[in-house]
């Protein structure tokens, strides 16, 4: 079909074959899929865990590094006066959207409840140090560190694809690492290592989006059941799926910049609307004495967490199991999972900005939301468990998908609160998908940045068939692949930034130094025409 022109078959095909494998090895074996890959997971864990906190600590560096640079200045795109492609309230929403995800609203309870009662650093459980270190806990999994990873993959992929117009593929940037190139001299994109690249990262693209909707599936059935009285089972989360799944094909069909946006807009709004609503109806007082403390909480601990290895074992000894493998480093290797299509995502919706614009961005805001959802959230729920004697603990008995509507149960408006919760939990995995499914469409696309309609349509329905089998047989094993699959990653990145800094020396020396000074001095003949004599006069200035 011409439709499909621009669709790299072989790409295509194996992604879907390797993928078939996985989801019929889990269909037919669940049990010994679980065991299998949860048995290399923790093995992995052990031996490199050490390089996914050292990779994290890597990326959050040499972003600051280059945004305060001189390179900072640099844009994202061909012309350098080309203005942003999106407003700044909406071009952050889309970020937000595709990089927070439902895991915000699942770990913002979990963490802070679970670190409370089970600390690291061989704290005492529900002192008042567990309980700033749980909530410290639950803003650093969401903040600098997994942006971190989002931001250099975006950052590099954009630069690639905008500046040096060579189309969107993640293995582009490796494959000029090593100099390929055609018969006229230009960079050759389509080689064999490279589609190996790319399959890899739509397969990793798959099973994090198939992890996030068994998640999803798992909270948005809590809800109904909490609110409606709805019967939780297999079937209501299929049912999830299902519609979720004709959502999104409809989302793809209107294009990123409609609906989207569109999507993004509305999810920033009600999560300001329901931590406005906690922050009211909840222990207000201590909400905002709360928030006002993160910051320095923050600064105190963020170091140390950014390090925390249990390398003596003295946490490990005091909780009985291994808190820096089962938290920390699970979590950055999930978060890594998600940073090929959340960095091709942001990419593309980066058109525009400056260097040191995305990077400040794309990192500090979030971090700064992730501080105060968490903290709001967070806050509410220890208060009332401490109010409760424990009680909102026992409620939730270990079943983390209903943490938030059983929280919501205990304040007034509960009805208005669970629905506003499950409309978020509903737009985020949505959001996330819709980001998700952009990045294989362009990877299946020869890089193209703006894929057709109908190929989006395509891998939309073909991640919701994939995510039933793995909804069905459990979020375990999928997140056990997830981990695994994350482990290449950290060490392309390092490959792929080599090469785009590369590429950024050459051009700056031959293209941006220039463009950058004459547009500074054009600002600055602006500015002077702007300045009428009575000005001059006033500041003392004569003809």
């Amino acid at each position: 079909m011409k439709m499909f022109d621009k669709v790299d078959k072989t790409i295509f095909f194996s992604s879907i074959i390797i993928s078939i494998a996985l989801v019929t090895w889990n269909g037919m074996a669940s049990s010994h899929f679980t065991e299998v890959t949860g048995a290399i997971f923790n093995a992995m864990n052990g031996a490199f865990g050490w390089l996914f906190m050292a990779g994290y600590n890597f990326f959050v560096v040499a972003l600051l590094a280059l945004a305060l640079s001189k390179y900072g200045k640099v844009r994202l795109c061909k012309n350098y006066n080309d203005a942003p492609q999106y407003k700044l309230m909406t071009w952050v929403a889309m970020m937000f959207a595709s990089g927070l995800g439902v895991g915000l609203t699942y770990y913002g309870i979990y963490v802070t409840l679970d670190h409370y009662y089970a600390p690291p650093f061989a704290l005492a459980p529900q002192s008042s140090d567990a309980w700033r270190v749980g909530m410290t806990y639950a803003t650093w999994y969401h903040a600098l560190h997994p942006w971190a990873g989002y931001a250099i993959v975006g950052l590099i992929i954009a630069y690639f694809a905008y500046n040096r117009n060579v189309g969107g593929l993640f293995s582009t940037p490796l494959v000029s690492l090593f100099g390929t190139k055609n018969a006229d001299g230009t960079l050759k994109t389509e080689v064999w290592y490279g589609k190996l690249i790319d399959v890899y990262v739509i397969i990793l693209t798959l099973v994090g989006i198939c992890a996030s909707y068994a998640i999803a599936c798992a909270m948005i059935g809590s809800g109904l059941h909490q609110v409606f009285d709805i019967e939780h089972n297999m079937a209501l989360r299929l049912i999830i799926l299902a519609i979720c799944s004709v959502i999104l094909c409809l989302s793809c069909n209107s294009g990123v910049s409609k609906g989207m946006a569109l999507m993004s807009d509305w999810n920033l709004r009600l999560c300001y609307l329901l931590m406005a609503m906690v922050v009211v109806f909840g222990p207000t007082v201590k909400i905002l004495k709360g928030i006002i403390q993160g910051f320095g909480d923050v600064l105190i601990y963020f170091i140390p967490m950014s390090f925390f290895m249990d390398a003596t074992g003295e946490t490990q000894a005091a909780l009985g199991w291994d808190f820096a493998r089962d938290w920390p480093v699970m979590l950055l290797a999930f978060f890594m999972a998600w940073t090929p299509f959340v960095g091709i995502f942001i990419a593309k919706v980066s058109r525009g900005r400056t260097i040191r614009e995305f990077v400040f961005g794309a990192i500090f805001l979030p971090a700064l939301f992730a501080l105060v959802w968490n903290t709001v959230i967070g806050t509410s729920a220890i208060v009332m468990d401490l109010g409760s004697g424990g009680g909102l603990m026992k409620a939730i008995n270990g079943q983390w998908s209903t943490c938030l509507f059983v929280l919501f149960q205990n304040m007034p408006l509960t009805i208005a609160f669970s629905v506003i919760a499950l409309i978020l939990c509903v737009t985020f995995i949505l959001t996330s998908c819709d980001s998700g499914d952009y990045c294989i469409s362009v990877l299946s696309c020869r890089g193209e940045i703006d894929p057709p309609a109908i190929v989006r349509v395509v891998w939309a329905i073909v991640m919701g068939g994939f995510a039933t089998i793995f909804v069905v047989g459990g979020a375990k094993a999928i997140q056990n692949i997830q981990g695994i699959a994350a482990l290449p990653m950290f060490f392309l990145i390092p490959l792929m930034f080599i090469a785009f800094m590369r590429a950024m020396r050459a051009d700056y020396l031959n293209i941006y130094r220039k463009q950058i000074r004459l547009a500074e001095i054009r600002e600055l003949k602006e500015l002077d025409d702007s300045i009428t004599d009575a000005d001059r006069e006033s500041m003392g200035y004569t003809h």
